[in-house]
């Protein structure tokens, strides 16, 4: 810095060591004077520019020390031999050595794990003199395994020799088990597909086929190449393809929704398989990006409940007929006696009678059930005041009970086009439910209202309630509602189902709201008008 100085004095302040002093010389040495102090201000100018550069290079170099020294990635020099010349804090640690020990103390080419031996490493980097992205195990000083991601370059001399290996290392070790953890996932979620019994199938938002698990040949005899190559949802039943389309529509509009049902499906011997299924819409899942259809083969359950269909059906019929007669015979008795003036014989005979008629109503429900199975409930569609109907029948069903109070609330002015008997039959159900459920409460109340569309009748009850769970089963087929004490109460369960059912037909909605020992409210809601064209007579 001394010597820089002295020769920029020396640039901008020549010395004359025999000046000649006359008078001529005055202008010259003015002259002189103003050259040495211009001299001498470019002199500072050059030596503040001069200091400013120095600070800023040490400036850099400290920032660079920091950078080094806090970095999180490993950055070294070593000889090739392995000894350390030089190693930043992140190597210490991530290596385990001892900060009081010199890193010249440690070699490289010790700890490297067994898998893959320093060896390897030299072959590598002496072919490119580099290595990018080279993974391997390394054996800390406690001896816990660490994996590490390296890139490295060689330096060498002018003659070509080696003079020392450079790099960076990273600690991917959680990065690494994460791998693994999630290659251990996959593998079990593999087999679970593989060895379960339930098909899955993965479709895109058109229903082209992406992926067929192996038990779609246990299902319907196609390999799951095979399967890919069909066009979508060719293989489904015509009966069922409205079905289909219909739910795919539904289920691409929500995220994560998930729909269930049964439809039947094309065996590749030409046969139709009936499958359940559970479809869930994971589009925008990244992982999956598919619809996810999950489906199990339920043919012979199928055809088990069609066999006990046609048997109900046929039962129903051939007891109709004698169970007529009984009934007839037993009002005949009944009259007989009564002349007779056997009033102990003839009150018998009204209770058998009270008896058949509760039989009848059973085979009635079971005659409903089959034809509703089989598309065959007919439907008389008329125009009729449905007010009258539910005060008749909130008069009929009074007589029934002396422990309930039924009250009717609201009124409906208006005339409404449906199935009157049927209506009537839904309203009866509901009704004799609530007596039958609130075994302890004397209070039932129908609440009747309309707008401009649709009329809504409601029944509320306060026995035993359902609970959540059961309030999802209570329109099914033969499912019957526990007592408080675990036991079932009488009936065949086919109820609600068969009110269901009348109420899907019409075109109108069915649903409960419910709460366990704080009673129930049965709810349906019909359009006013509707014509005969309009019935679905189908499921």
């Amino acid at each position: 810095m001394n010597q820089l100085k002295k020769a920029l004095i020396y640039r901008y302040n020549p010395i004359n060591k025999n000046p000649k002093r006359s008078p001529q010389n005055n202008g010259y040495h003015k002259h002189k004077d103003k050259l040495n102090h211009d001299n001498l201000e470019n002199l500072k100018k050059e030596v503040k520019k001069l200091k400013k550069t120095v600070r800023s290079l040490e400036d850099s170099q400290r920032n660079y020390k920091k950078i080094f020294e806090n970095s999180p990635t490993g950055v070294y020099r070593t000889s090739p031999d392995g000894k350390i010349l030089m190693a930043n804090t992140a190597i210490i640690k991530m290596f385990g050595y001892l900060p009081s020990k010199k890193l010249s103390d440690y070699n490289l080419e010790e700890n490297w794990h067994s898998s893959f031996p320093r060896s390897k490493f030299k072959k590598i980097i002496a072919e490119k003199d580099e290595i990018k992205g080279l993974e391997y195990a390394w054996e800390k000083q406690d001896n816990t395994i660490i994996f590490l991601r390296e890139n490295a370059r060689t330096a060498r001399d002018k003659n070509g020799n080696i003079l020392y290996y450079e790099g960076t290392i990273e600690d991917i070790t959680k990065q690494k088990l994460a791998e693994e953890q999630l290659e251990k996932s996959e593998k079990r979620f593999r087999a679970l597909i593989e060895k379960t019994s339930d098909a899955i199938t993965l479709i895109d938002a058109k229903g082209k086929n992406l992926y067929a698990s192996p038990s779609t040949s246990r299902i319907l005899g196609y390999t799951p190449e095979e399967f890919l190559r069909q066009k979508p949802f060719s293989l489904v039943h015509p009966d069922n393809q409205k079905f289909i389309d219909n739910l795919l529509s539904e289920l691409i509009k929500t995220p994560n929704k998930s729909m269930s049902g049964q439809y039947r499906l094309k065996h590749k011997n030409g046969s139709w398989r009936w499958v359940e299924f559970v479809a869930t819409n994971l589009l925008g899942e990244p992982s999956v990006k598919a619809i996810v259809i999950n489906y199990y083969d339920i043919t012979e359950r199928k055809n088990l409940e069609k066999r006990k269909d046609e048997f109900l059906s046929i039962a129903s019929h051939e007891l109709k007929t004698p169970l007529t007669s009984i009934k007839a015979f037993a009002q005949v008795l009944q009259k007989h006696f009564e002349k007779l003036g056997d009033k102990k014989s003839a009150q018998y005979l009204v209770k058998m009678d009270a008896q058949l008629t509760k039989l009848t109503e059973l085979i009635h429900d079971l005659l409903d059930v089959s034809r509703i199975q089989d598309g065959k409930l007919i439907f008389k569609i008329i125009n009729f005041n449905l007010d009258e109907l539910i005060n008749e029948i909130i008069e009929e069903m009074q007589r029934t009970t002396i422990q309930h109070h039924i009250i009717k609330k609201g009124k409906i002015t208006k005339n409404i086009f449906a199935d009157r008997e049927r209506v009537g039959q839904v309203i009866i159900n509901l009704l004799s439910n609530a007596i039958k459920y609130s075994p302890n409460s004397a209070t039932i109340i129908v609440n009747i209202s309309e707008d401009k569309q649709n009329v809504t009748i409601s029944v509320q009850d306060f026995g035993i309630g359902i609970s959540k769970e059961n309030q999802k089963k209570v329109f099914e087929r033969f499912f019957r509602v526990e007592t408080p004490y675990g036991e079932m109460f009488p009936g065949l369960g086919v109820g609600l189902y068969i009110s269901a059912q009348i109420i899907k037909r019409h075109k109108g909605k069915i649903w409960v709201k419910s709460k366990k020992r704080k009673g129930s409210t049965f709810y349906f809601k019909l359009p006013i008008s509707l014509k005969n064209d309009n019935i679905d007579n189908n499921e």
